[in-house]
């Protein structure tokens, strides 16, 4: 499981060095959900998506740049996006950092969001829109990917044995690694049972 880092990252396209700068208090679950967006076609930047579009998920870098304290989150956001020209030059579209972390809904905003979900879930034609996309994003998902089969995890070995055995020098360097791993547990163990 990744760490939770809270700070500042930039999202660059290699090439010419243009970038996105971001904020999170979760870098690397920002960083899946820009990954996310960006290949379903919906990324709120559309200067990066056409890019991201244009040029493929290949030629992007997600870079961290700054870890900080939950306080300095904008200050530092918006020094990297000055210092990088991410809004004159690269794919910020807004000048000013910032982000509705801490923002509230009052009661009204509330009942009204309710509302409109109650409203559109009781809709008959808009239940039959979000079905068949949810049909439609599903079946997408699965094309091409392939299922698990009770052969697999043997042909899977299998493919495993022949490239050790037909390689000496990746045996030879796994056995190497795999004693290296064995000596250090021992040795934590009897360090472990010193103590106790």
């Amino acid at each position: 499981m990744k760490p939770i880092i809270i700070g500042v990252y930039s999202i660059l396209y290699t090439p010419t060095r243009r970038n996105y700068i971001g904020q999170s208090q979760d870098v690397y679950g920002r960083w899946d959900w820009h990954k996310y967006m960006l290949s379903q076609g919906k990324h709120h930047s559309p200067k990066l998506q056409r890019a991201w579009d244009k040029y493929g998920s290949e030629k992007f870098l997600f870079v961290m740049l700054e870890e900080c304290e939950l306080d300095h989150l904008d200050d530092l956001e918006q020094f990297w996006i000055d210092k990088t020209y991410a809004y004159e030059k690269g794919y910020n579209c807004q000048p000013i950092a910032g982000s509705a972390r801490g923002y509230k809904l009052n009661e009204d905003q509330k009942i009204k969001a309710v509302e409109n979900l109650r409203r559109l879930a009781a809709d008959p034609d808009q239940r039959k829109i979000r079905s068949e996309n949810a049909k439609r994003q599903h079946a997408e998902g699965n094309f091409g990917r392939k299922t698990w089969s009770e052969n697999s995890e043997k042909r899977q070995t299998e493919k495993l044995r022949e490239t050790y055995l037909n390689n000496p020098s990746l045996r030879y360097r796994f056995c190497n690694q795999t004693k290296e791993i064995v000596a250090k547990r021992i040795l934590m163990r009897r360090m472990s049972l010193e103590k106790e």
